[in-house]
């Protein structure tokens, strides 16, 4: 998400560089938000923004079911090592996503007691002049189903006995609708879950009491 600190960079390439002399069929990708967290690592590939589709076309390329991966730009990064670039906000758009759920397999070795990241929603509605995420100010409610909510709860639930998370949302609270969609999922499962998450002050006193009792009801209690 950030830039990485004096060093780490160097450390990450060694890595890579000990995995292409031992393994030099593997494709390397980096990837996130920020363009500057991603110029000194040594990667194949690059990708911006929310990155399902890249990752199926990426995919999709090395494993020969596409001769072509569109809208990728060839680049050389502060190392000089050459690779592709994919802008996945503008080229690859995977947002809104309302079936953003995750399901785990064995091999991921779930454990009850961890906490999983939960997507309620992609963007932010507010465009804060600090901020450096490129999906901000957006006006359409990107709220997840909340079938596709309660699904995913109930099988990390039921297969790893989880019932705590972090939402990964830009703004958790941004919209009362979200908040009390969450309080009917909660009130559908077996257990109570407990949710942390970044919230907005302002936006508990706009949205009123009413939206802590569902924000309390759905175990949302952990604010950051």
């Amino acid at each position: 998400v950030f830039s990485m600190t004096d060093g780490v960079p160097q450390y990450v390439n060694k890595v890579i560089q000990y995995i292409r002399d031992k393994h030099p069929h593997v494709i390397h990708i980096a990837g996130g938000w920020y363009g500057r967290s991603l110029r000194d690592i040594d990667c194949d590939y690059w990708v911006l923004g929310n990155a399902e589709f890249a990752m199926e076309a990426i995919l999709n390329k090395h494993t020969g079911y596409s001769d072509e991966i569109e809208h990728i730009h060839k680049v050389t990064n502060v190392n000089g090592k050459e690779g592709y670039l994919i802008d996945a906000v503008h080229t690859h758009k995977c947002y809104p996503k309302r079936d953003a759920n995750i399901s785990y397999e064995e091999r991921d070795y779930i454990q009850p007691y961890e906490y999983l990241v939960l997507e309620l929603s992609r963007g932010c509605r507010f465009a804060c002049k600090f901020c450096m995420y490129p999906l901000i100010g957006m006006k359409e409610d990107t709220t997840r189903e909340e079938t596709s909510l309660h699904t995913e709860m109930m099988e990390n639930y039921e297969r790893w006995g989880i019932q705590n998370y972090y939402l990964s949302d830009d703004t958790v609270n941004d919209r009362p609708e979200k908040m009390e969609m969450i309080a009917k999922v909660a009130r559908k499962l077996p257990f109570q879950p407990f949710l942390g998450g970044y919230a907005r002050f302002d936006m508990l006193v706009t949205h009123g009491k009413e939206t802590w009792d569902h924000m309390i009801e759905a175990g949302f209690t952990a604010h950051h």
